[in-house]
């Protein structure tokens, strides 16, 4: 059930009231004079969570392919910090500098 609530008895005793959505799970319509403006109840976190989602994945590889996709992501990791060591030393050259790089 809903509590009608005056804004300003809200506004004047507002961590009660969160206190009492959080911990009694209530829900207050806040009146300005003749009209109700507002619901305030409690937040609903809707979707999955990472850890839900990790937790709905978990197990579904074998050991062989979690390993290989370790693997990858290493040497992806390790590619990507020399892609960025080789974008600063661009940055800092000159454009009609005699620098020859080989990509790998």
């Amino acid at each position: 059930m809903n509590n009608i609530v005056k804004v300003s008895d809200f506004r004047n005793n507002i961590s009660d009231y969160l206190n009492r959505i959080i911990y009694k799970n209530e829900s207050f319509l806040i009146k300005k004079g003749n009209s109700i403006v507002a619901k305030v109840t409690i937040y609903k976190k809707t979707g999955e969570s990472i850890q839900d989602k990790i937790k709905k994945y978990a197990g579904i590889w074998s050991v062989k392919d979690a390993d290989l996709i370790g693997k990858y992501a290493r040497k992806l990791r390790k590619e990507a910090k020399i892609l960025k060591t080789y974008t600063q030393i661009l940055r800092k050259e000159k454009p009609n500098s005699s620098v020859c790089w080989i990509a790998f």
